[in-house]
């Protein structure tokens, strides 16, 4: 039969209801994370999340083939802020708020510029809300699989660290996703933006607006000229294979207007997330290269970004 999609609040086979040793193990495994500051591969984090699957499996009954987190549109859409540490190579030592450190390089795969500026990552924020196009899922073998795509959003906030001042600022990568089977999503990524996270224009902030155009104003060729001949033919051999590999359009120069930069993707793609645990607020998926990434949602009034 074809699986129908529910409202957020029904009962309804694509979430496990709240029962009080759900909730315990729930409750024992975001401790843990937290505890281990977001380290999901860590020994206790790893048991914890083991036993919640294997409970929420037997509460379920998944002999009776009726768990499909991944075919309803509805119950994944919402605002979804991350628990777990933020997913970047190249970690530095945390600030003294605890915020964890990556080079803005390593934060873009070398989009943006100044790649060596520092970055502490405030937040990682998920947004799967509806969009009008169709036809940005791939077909899937099982007709019973529904055919919907959703925006598949990430904004992560960071605070900009330059010599005289913090700046906040928002990557922004842009996506799709839809489903591939009752468990899995189809995600592809076709954009990324990095801006400020603060209204330019306005007078309050004048000091973060008069940093962000000092350090971003004509950033693109100023990291061109300093670096080597070597430097720059590695830079563009890099940008040529992408480009033929999956449309790669790396940004060519700063939006002189706002000075934010912008990667496109022209042929991104499929990457896929399996969902091994999913109930109203919280959602535990396991990805391609096999990261853990736990989100909860975000209430209304949580949410002021």
């Amino acid at each position: 039969h074809k699986p129908k999609d529910v409202h957020l609040h029904s009962p309804s086979p694509y979430v496990m209801a709240a029962t009080s040793e759900l909730s315990e193990a729930k409750n024992t495994f975001k401790r843990l994370l937290i505890q281990h500051k977001g380290d999901a591969t860590h020994a206790d984090a790893k048991e914890a999340l083991d036993n919640l699957v294997q409970l929420a499996t037997k509460k379920r009954g998944d002999d009776t083939g009726e768990w499909s987190p991944a075919q309803s549109a509805v119950i994944n859409q919402g605002r979804w802020r991350t628990i777990t540490t933020p997913p970047f190579n190249g970690k530095l030592p945390d600030d003294a708020d605890g915020k964890r450190r990556f080079t803005l390089g390593r934060m873009s795969f070398g989009m943006f510029k100044p790649t060596k500026l520092v970055c502490a990552v405030e937040d990682i924020v998920n947004v799967i809300e509806p969009v009008e196009e169709e036809g940005g899922h791939e077909a899937n073998e099982d007709e019973n699989i529904p055919k919907w795509t959703q925006s598949y959003i990430l904004e992560t906030l960071v605070d900009i660290e330059t010599s005289s001042t913090k700046i906040p600022a928002k990557i922004v990568t842009n996506g799709v996703c839809f489903p591939r089977s009752p468990t899995r999503l189809g995600v592809k990524f076709t954009s990324g933006t990095l801006q400020p996270r603060f209204e330019m224009s306005s007078s309050e902030n004048a000091s973060h607006a008069a940093s962000w155009e000092k350090t971003f104003d004509n950033a693109i060729a100023k990291e061109a000229d300093t670096q080597s001949y070597l430097g720059n033919v590695a830079t563009w051999v890099t940008h040529k294979v992408m480009n033929m590999m999956m449309g790669l359009e790396p940004p060519i120069e700063v939006d002189a207007s706002d000075f934010t930069q912008t990667y496109t993707i022209g042929k991104p793609f499929t990457a896929h997330l399996d969902i091994i645990y999913l109930d109203e607020d919280f959602r535990v998926t396991k990805g391609s290269k096999g990261t853990i990434v736990v989100v909860e949602r975000l209430a209304a009034e949580e949410d002021k970004e």
